[in-house]
């Protein structure tokens, strides 16, 4: 029998870009007009929302920064007005899952990896989804893309150079993404981790700083997984410490 074809939706964005309207009606709308445009896009037949929890969500990323606070450029901020109002609706009437712990994002790639990719796409705006290997619909620009194992390892590896100034991860100063491209070059799947590791070890980074960076930027792709791009012994063997 076959699978019906699934879109998972990381709809903080939405909730995000809906609760900047300027009534309560014209965010109704907001979020309607973007379920329509991700169901024809996709054509799928059966959606999934994942909104992080309106009440906290205690996200494991805050336990693993110790070097700075994840995301601290964002606390004070005020939030969009009707931003919890469009939470609680894509709650009540698109069944969209409450997310604790862990961020939108890891929940839909963990659902699509369940899944399975030949059956589902992922809805979602974030960059990040380029990590995880999968069909993908940006809701923002109406794009599909096909990311491939090799190019999400890539863009891994990428961004773990690169660390995230959005949310207060800082990889390796002064990296950017052309600096980034020229240490990857033409390195194969499977040898990027090693040339990673050994730029930080060149920059006098240790492991600790290392698996702290790596765990914060990676998107998880099943539950309770522990991202460990590099073992001990395996740093140790690159020279670092």
């Amino acid at each position: 029998m076959t699978k019906p074809t699934i879109v998972f939706v990381d709809a903080d964005s939405i909730a995000y870009s809906a609760g900047y309207c300027e009534h309560d009606a014209e965010m109704r709308m907001s979020v309607a007009g973007y379920h329509k445009r991700i169901m024809e896009a996709t054509g799928a037949t059966e959606s999934v929302y994942f909104v992080e929890s309106p009440n906290g969500k205690a996200n494991y990323r805050h336990h693993i920064a110790v070097t700075k606070p994840y995301k601290g450029n964002r606390k004070g901020k005020d939030k969009p007005p009707y931003m919890l109002d469009a939470k609680r609706l894509l709650h009540t009437q698109y069944g969209a899952q409450y997310v604790v712990y862990m961020e939108s994002e890891d929940a839909a790639t963990i659902s699509a990896h369940e899944y399975g990719r030949d059956h589902c796409f992922i809805a979602a705006i974030d960059k990040d989804l380029l990590m995880h290997p999968g069909r993908f619909y940006d809701y923002r620009t109406n794009e599909l893309v096909d990311i491939t194992p090799d190019y999400a390892d890539y863009c891994l590896c990428r961004q773990l150079l690169m660390g995230d100034a959005v949310d207060c991860i800082t990889g390796l100063s002064g990296i950017g993404s052309k600096k980034a491209d020229g240490i990857l070059g033409g390195t194969p799947m499977g040898e990027r981790l090693a040339v990673v590791g050994q730029a930080y070890i060149e920059r006098g980074y240790d492991y600790r700083y290392f698996i702290e960076q790596a765990r914060l930027l990676y998107i998880l792709r099943r539950r309770g997984e522990v991202f460990t791009p590099l073992t001990q012994e395996q740093w140790n063997n690159l020279g670092g410490q």
